[in-house]
Formats: structure tokens, C-alpha cells, sequence
């Protein structure tokens, strides 16, 4: 075979690999996420469709961006009732841009460093209005003072705990190795209406 043809080839392979390569994206439609290459494209929606328009829920599969291959979307009426036990402070849509935001972190592709090399995100919830009305008071009354300054401007907050799991690395040296963390709390705040910034986490 003539090396202008093996090079062609390889050109060709690369070029398909790059092509059915996916982008990891979370969306802040209320929990949907994908994942985006040229040719291919997969979306699990959870979209907040409107005020009393229901949600859009499921799988869909499509080519080149707008050849639909499969559709198991559907819509479904307004969570709004069926969420009201988990929290009356924040909608089921606030509550998972938060979720999205820390999944983010754990995401290579997202992720802004490699602080939480060696550790899995197993589980991740809110952690309750009774917890986040509690820690929510604190910080915004510590705020006042002066205090978490670093923070920025903020005038809510959330609370989500989720269970760590840590390699045999330790992470970034700060956990111990082969260990899970359970009730690992993270908190959220953000200013009403804006997007939830991640600005603590730990136990305690």
C-alpha cells in the first residue's frame, strides 16, 4: 500500500474517532444531561417544560443533531405537587441544578482540577428543609458579620449530602484509602435566581 494512501486512511480513522467522541453536558433545564458528538448525540431529559406545562422526561437518540433514531420522551404533568414533601424552600428543578453542579466536579471533562481524583460519586440528595433551613440561617446570620467573605454574594442556601467512595490513592491525599464516606454534606449557595456555586463540603 503507497504511504499517501496509509496516510489517508490514518486521516480518516482519526477523523471518525474524533467524530464519535461525546461532550458530557448537565443542563440547567431542571436535571437533563447528554452526550454530544458530531454524529451521534444522546439526551436523558428532565426538562422543566413551563409553569403548569408539565415535564419532559426520557431518552433520545439522534444523528448528526437532527436525524431522530429514537424517541422515549414523554410529558408529564407538573412535579410541583409530587415534590412538595421532599422540600417547600426549593423546586425539584433547583434542587437537581444543585446536584448537577457537584456531579460536574467529578466529571474529567468538567472537572477544573483533579481534586477529586480517586474518589466516585455514589449517591448524592438534598439533604432536607429541616437541615438546610438550619445551615441557611447560620451562614446567612454569619454573613452579616462579616464572616465567609470568600463566598461572594449570596442570600440562600442548599444543603446535599451524598456517600464518597475513595481508592487506594487517599484522593488528593485528604481521605483515607479503600474507605466510604457517608453523609458527606456539601454546601451551595447562590444568589436568588442565579446559579448554585459549590463553596464547602465535609462533614459536620
Amino acid at each position: 500500500m503507497k504511504k499517501h494512501v496509509r496516510v489517508r486512511i490514518i486521516v480518516l480513522i482519526v477523523l471518525l474517532v474524533l467524530a464519535c467522541t461525546p461532550m458530557h453536558v448537565y443542563m440547567s433545564d431542571g436535571g437533563s444531561e447528554g452526550w454530544y458528538a458530531i454524529l451521534w448525540q444522546y439526551t436523558k431529559y428532565h426538562e422543566m417544560l413551563g409553569v403548569d406545562e408539565g415535564w419532559r422526561i426520557g431518552p433520545q437518540v439522534t444523528l448528526l443533531g437532527f436525524i431522530p433514531v429514537y424517541d422515549g420522551t414523554q410529558i408529564v404533568a407538573d412535579e410541583e405537587e409530587s415534590f412538595s414533601e421532599v422540600s417547600k424552600l426549593y423546586h425539584v428543578s433547583e434542587i437537581n441544578n444543585a446536584i448537577a453542579v457537584i456531579k460536574k466536579e467529578f466529571d474529567p471533562y468538567w472537572a477544573k482540577d483533579d481534586s477529586w481524583s480517586g474518589c466516585t460519586l455514589r449517591e448524592i440528595e438534598y439533604a432536607g428543609d429541616e437541615v438546610t433551613e438550619k445551615e441557611m440561617k447560620y451562614y446567612l446570620s454569619e454573613r452579616e458579620q462579616g464572616h465567609f467573605e470568600t463566598w461572594g454574594d449570596f442570600n440562600q442556601v442548599i444543603i446535599l449530602t451524598s456517600t464518597l467512595d475513595v481508592d487506594e490513592t487517599g484522593g488528593d491525599g485528604s481521605f483515607e484509602p479503600n474507605r466510604s464516606y457517608t453523609g458527606w454534606k456539601w454546601i451551595l449557595v447562590r444568589s436568588e435566581g442565579g446559579p448554585w456555586r459549590h463553596v464547602d463540603h465535609g462533614y459536620g
